[in-house]
């Protein structure tokens, strides 16, 4: 019962995993976000789609030595790109 247990418990915990990264993998990297907006690329950096801050924070998607980044805007806290 002991072995179950624990068999369940690795299971649910790689499933958060790999349910947490399959939604990193969902956002677009800096390319694709270029590419599909155009406008947001101003030569001093990169604006946000939806409000045009310049203003973007770079968020470990693991935590803050995550190599897997995140780009959120500060303003309307929408994620952009990841890098």
């Amino acid at each position: 019962m002991d072995s179950l247990m624990a068999l369940l418990t690795i299971f649910v915990i790689l499933f958060f995993i790999s349910k947490k990264y399959r939604s990193y993998l969902d956002i677009p990297t800096l390319d694709e976000y270029i590419k599909d907006n155009p406008h947001c690329f101003t030569g001093n950096g990169i604006k946000c789609f939806n409000c045009g801050s310049k203003s973007i924070r770079n968020w470990g998607q693991y935590g803050p030595n995550s190599s897997y980044r995140v780009h959120i805007c500060n303003h309307c806290g929408l994620h952009l790109y990841r890098s």
